[in-house]
């Protein structure tokens, strides 16, 4: 959708330019031009925003997953089920690592509208562009998995999370 978005502003900007400069009394041709380059400027502007957008938010997750983390850590310790463990790290972790709550919030959200928490779990690890999540997210499947026996690789050890540090 944002994609989409984007693709139809940039139009938007060069169907504009080509007008105006139509308007100013330039030729036909001078104005399909500045509408195609226009066009191509704007998208390559778009472009840059959304990768900066994106950079920024993969720096914050990977300065969060540390906290991620040893918050789970305690909550397991808890006893607490795997929803409720859910719904805890992403109500208290809402302002500190807001982006990892809403991943969190988006799985405990399909989870409880009846999908199968291994099923969640496993998609939402493959479809995070930033590998500590995706390890994360991995991780908590295989402890659904197994009925929480893999619960010690939570409290006792350290849980490798592989950064994407340049």
């Amino acid at each position: 959708m944002l994609l989409i978005l984007t693709f139809i502003i940039a139009v938007v900007v060069g169907v504009t330019c080509s007008y105006l400069w139509n308007l100013a009394g330039n030729s036909t041709q001078q104005a399909i031009f500045i509408g195609v380059f226009s066009t191509l400027f704007a998208t390559a502007i778009q472009r840059s925003l959304l990768k900066s957008r994106i950079k920024s938010r993969e720096k914050r997750m990977e300065s969060s997953i540390e906290i991620l983390v040893q918050v789970t850590r305690m909550l397991w310790s808890t006893g607490m089920t795997l929803e409720m463990l859910m719904k805890n790290v992403s109500v208290h972790l809402e302002r500190v690592a807001p982006d990892i709550a809403s991943e969190v919030s988006v799985g405990l959200a399909r989870i409880q509208s009846g999908q199968a928490r291994e099923d969640v779990l496993y998609s939402l690890s493959k479809c995070q562009p930033y590998a500590g999540l995706s390890e994360y997210f991995r991780l908590m499947g295989q402890l659904s998995s197994t009925g929480g026996q893999a619960a010690g690789s939570v409290s006792h050890t350290h849980l490798t999370l592989p950064t994407n540090r340049e």
